[in-house]
């Protein structure tokens, strides 16, 4: 009875014992994970061989603001500004000085009023002077397009601003006695032309010129109808600031350096030289712009050129894009580079250089 009772009472106190460490392991449990943050994802499974790092406590980020919208009197003001009444007055007339009558224009409003955007457009015609008008737009910018069949109306965009976040200058001041004029081309009719493009040749510097056949499309040293010739100083190489220049001759035949036109479809009759000289000063300092803010120093310069070839036989134009040698080799030369061509050559004597891709003639290869 005494060895029962003995029994009874190491079994309770191993009882109490055993349930004393199951509370003070449930509360060390729960001690650490209240100091560890709560992730969503599942503990990742460690694989063989390899020790999972522990995972990096999360970053409290602060809660981002609430979007504000802007306010009605920041809207007005932009309205203000952006948003302005449209007057224009313009003329057609074609390349001959005369009216183009009838033609039909539409005009392009950008709007932007800080809540509404957009292209709104207005289509009128010209009257029996040519003349136009709109008065009842109002926007951001205007941009124009005139047609009317048997005429080309040019491509370059002509954009008109008037919002007051560009500059006085800018911004296009209507006047009623003095209309913006547009010149049409009154299409006298494409004859064949001699046309290719994307044709490149290089030019070593400061050596003798390359020949070229305009006919055929080829390097010559027979009778060339231009020789381009690359000069360029011994300033630094490919970073550029390099002094440099071209000259382009017309053996038995001249050359036009064309202004920039909305169209080149009329050689002229005369006017012509026979040799012209590109240049380009060395600018020692490339962060240096001129007073409207434009690089001084270009890598590259692109020129379109009347040319009558042929001893006056043939009229064309053409255009080169001429890129100077910029790269210096151990031996002192420089690398040759290209220059780019296209061509539009008249074969007939005419001096019209009117296009139309279906009847180009393609020079033999």
């Amino acid at each position: 009875m005494k060895t029962s009772s003995s029994r009874w009472i190491l079994v309770a106190t191993l009882a109490v014992l055993l349930a004393l460490l199951a509370l003070w392991l449930l509360r060390s449990t729960a001690s650490k994970s209240s100091q560890q943050p709560d992730t969503a994802l599942p503990p990742a499974t460690a694989e063989p061989g390899k020790v999972t790092p522990p995972s990096e406590p999360a970053v409290s980020l602060p809660e981002a603001p609430p979007t504000q919208k802007p306010s009605k009197r920041l809207l007005q003001n932009f309205k203000t500004l952006n948003h302005n009444p449209i007057e224009f007055y313009g003329r057609a007339v074609d390349q001959f000085g005369e009216p183009v009558t009838a033609a039909a224009v539409e005009a392009s409003v950008m709007v932007n009023t800080g809540t509404t955007g957009g292209v709104r457009k207005s289509r009128t015609s010209t009257d029996a002077q040519g003349y136009f008008s709109f008065t009842d737009l109002a926007g951001q910018d205007l941009t124009m397009v005139i047609s009317k069949p048997g005429y080309a109306f040019s491509t370059r965009a002509k954009l008109f601003s008037y919002t007051y976040f560009e500059a006085d200058h800018k911004r296009h001041i209507p006047d009623i006695k003095n209309p913006v004029v547009f010149v049409m081309w009154k299409k006298q009719g494409a004859e064949p032309l001699l046309h290719y493009d994307s044709t490149f040749w290089n030019v070593s510097a400061n050596d003798s010129p390359i020949g070229i056949d305009l006919e055929k499309g080829k390097i010559t040293t027979a009778a060339p109808d231009l020789l381009v010739r690359m000069i360029r100083d011994d300033g630094p190489s490919l970073v550029g600031g390099f002094g440099w220049s071209a000259q382009i001759e017309a053996p038995g035949g001249g050359l036009i350096i064309a202004p920039e036109a909305d169209f080149y479809n009329l050689a002229p009759s005369e006017g012509y030289q026979r040799l012209i000289d590109i240049s380009q000063p060395a600018v020692p300092n490339l962060d240096v712009r001129s007073s409207t803010g434009e690089n001084l120093w270009h890598g590259y310069k692109e020129i379109m050129l009347w040319v009558k070839i042929r001893h006056g036989k043939q009229y064309g134009r053409v255009k080169l894009v001429l890129y100077p040698p910029n790269e210096k080799l151990p031996d002192g030369s420089f690398k040759p580079r290209s220059i780019a061509v296209e061509v539009w050559i008249n074969p007939s004597g005419s001096r019209n250089l009117e296009y139309d891709r279906a009847q180009e003639i393609r020079p033999p290869r």
